[in-house]
């Protein structure tokens, strides 16, 4: 038996047999302490991939079915995308430098224009203002690796106001938007003026979008 697996065995009888019988007041050493911990952690949240179709478009390895000419998606590196997070502070969504998210709002519409969102898989929130086809895409700030959420999203004075399931590239399911928008409910972003639209609100109430009562009492019963 290798020394690794012997050390690993001592250890594991050690958890079943002897912690229990510490004195009081005594602590376990730490890397028991460390095992211990792990045992009892929380499980990660489920992720979601990018569609296996677009794997190295980023090297031109994918070919646009409209254009017929390959893409060259730009994939961001994590000091280019710290200027696109957005951090929760005090119920609302700021940038790195302190202002609040806002998005343009369009009075012919009446409607916030929205940018890109994606959640990746350690919960950082980044937004991208803008997309175009065949270079820049959810998969620019996720570099193509597993997401929490890709969607759409819309903001006023750092209020998250509009959330979409919109993605091409990881089509988020009803269920996996549910668990994005918990996560940010357990983050401390304020949902009180959120509406929700795509795959979701078809599925929950077969709308176009979700009011923010709605999305309350869903978030409630689930």
């Amino acid at each position: 038996m290798s020394n690794f697996l012997s050390k690993l065995l001592f250890w594991v009888l050690f958890l079943a047999t002897g912690l229990s019988n510490l004195p009081a007041g005594h602590a376990a050493p730490p890397l028991c302490q460390n095992l211990f911990s792990e045992t009892l952690s929380s499980p990660a949240v489920p992720l979601i991939s990018m569609d296996s179709r677009y794997r190295g478009e980023d090297r031109g390895l994918y070919i646009d079915p409209v254009t017929q000419k390959p893409w060259q998606v730009h994939y961001y590196s994590m000091a280019e995308k710290n200027a696109f997070e957005l951090i929760p502070q005090n119920g609302l969504l700021v940038h790195r430098n302190g202002k609040k998210a806002d998005s343009p709002f369009d009075a012919e519409s009446l409607s916030f224009e929205s940018a890109l969102l994606v959640i990746d898989k350690d919960l950082r929130i980044f937004i991208l203002p803008f997309e175009e086809r065949g270079r820049f895409h959810h998969s620019s700030l996720s570099a193509g690796e597993d997401v929490l959420f890709a969607g759409t999203a819309a903001f006023n004075a750092g209020v998250l106001r509009e959330l979409s399931d919109q993605s091409g590239h990881y089509k988020p399911s009803p269920q996996q938007t549910l668990i994005a928008i918990k996560e940010l409910q357990k983050m401390g972003v304020d949902l009180s003026m959120l509406k929700l639209s795509g795959r979701i609100a078809q599925h929950f109430r077969n709308t176009y979008y979700l009011s923010p009562k709605e999305v309350r009492d869903i978030l409630n019963a689930n």
